[in-house]
């Protein structure tokens, strides 16, 4: 991958196993050896091999180092934020206990602000539904509304209706990916809310005002 990219490209194409470990110490897999490269390379890469398959958490056999491991040794942090967007762990830790968010904070850089917008939007979405909802927990709007108490029950209530909505009625804002769970319909309207606040306001005004209150901001006025 790193002597040859064109080749690598062609074997990617013809079927060739993105995840076939190097023979070489210490066993890297293809992602590791793409953040060789120049970083703009490495990004390209990097970008190939996932769209091919390759396991963006996968490890070499010796120290447990992953591909974003690597590309904060190296400071590729357009790569970074290939793998990052494709959702490396920026916390996993090696068998020398360091993980790609220390690495990076040890070169001055906050992992997260590699994190494309999106991606750091989910997460945080993620973050404020942790303490009051479990994902594996609500099959249905209603359990998903029945465990809510006082503000939260209301936007339980509301976003379980706007949910079940989205189930049966295609929107052209939100993604259909919403749709197949509570949670997700959550994290999908946030980002929505952040990205494209006059088209969410105009198709569903109540879900917006409930967002913009919760979150105590309004991209409206942006």
């Amino acid at each position: 991958m790193r002597s040859n990219p064109g080749a690598a490209k062609l074997l990617l194409e013809h079927g060739a196993n993105p995840n076939t470990r190097s023979n070489e110490y210490p066993g890297e897999p293809p992602l590791m050896e793409a953040m060789m490269g120049h970083d703009d390379e490495a990004a390209e890469a990097a970008a190939l091999l996932l769209s091919k398959g390759a396991d963006v958490n996968g490890t070499e056999a010796y120290y447990r180092q992953t591909a974003l491991h690597l590309a904060a040794e190296l400071n590729r942090r357009g790569a970074a934020r290939v793998l990052l967007a494709a959702g490396a762990d920026p916390d996993a830790m090696s068998t020398w206990n360091k993980s790609p968010r220390s690495m990076f904070m040890d070169r001055g850089i906050d992992i997260d602000t590699l994190l494309p917008f999106n991606v750091a939007v989910n997460r945080f979405v993620q973050s404020r539904l942790d303490p009051w909802l479990k994902k594996d927990e609500y099959e249905s709007a209603a359990g998903y509304t029945t465990r809510m108490k006082g503000k939260k029950a209301k936007v339980g209530e509301l976003m379980g209706a706007a949910f079940e909505r989205l189930r049966y009625e295609p929107s052209e804002v939100i993604d259909a990916y919403g749709a197949s769970d509570p949670a997700e319909y959550f994290a999908v309207v946030t980002e929505v809310f952040f990205e494209r606040p006059r088209a969410l306001a105009a198709e569903a005004p109540a879900v917006y005002r409930e967002l913009a209150e919760l979150y105590r901001v309004h991209p409206l006025g942006w």
